[in-house]
């Protein structure tokens, strides 16, 4: 392999900061949002019947995956932002599930919030 095909190679694998701030820092934003709808829901939810208790139960996991999404984010920023260029590129390619992950939990904290509103619109004679 010549030395321009490993650069190319190497620029492909090894994403820069930026690219890496692009990941992370949207979930920070949108968990945030997401999970501040989910409390204010949780704090009005009646739990007296089944269909009450699994929504209310739903919006826990999605406040709690919300906000662990944020924090997550919000580390990964710090960490990305106090590493060199190279050191930043060089993490992230070590590490590309924690890259994923408020991600991951984003989604997961973001179905449980729909879910629950499906079940509180059904909840309430609504049709879905």
């Amino acid at each position: 392999m010549s030395k321009e095909d490993h650069d190319h190679v190497v620029k492909m694998v090894i994403p820069t900061k930026a690219k890496l701030r692009d990941k992370v820092t949207p979930t920070l934003i949108i968990s945030a949002l997401v999970g501040g709808f989910a409390l204010a829901n949780l704090r009005a939810q009646p739990t007296d019947t089944d269909t009450e208790v699994v929504t209310y139960c739903l919006l826990v996991m999605s406040v709690h995956a919300c906000t662990c999404s944020a924090l997550t984010s919000a580390f990964l920023l710090r960490e990305i932002n106090h590493k060199t260029e190279e050191a930043a590129g060089a993490w992230a390619s070590r590490h590309p599930l924690l890259i994923q992950m408020p991600f991951l939990k984003f989604g997961m904290g973001c179905l449980s919030y729909l879910t629950s509103v499906i079940l509180m619109t059904y909840g309430e004679g609504g049709v879905i």
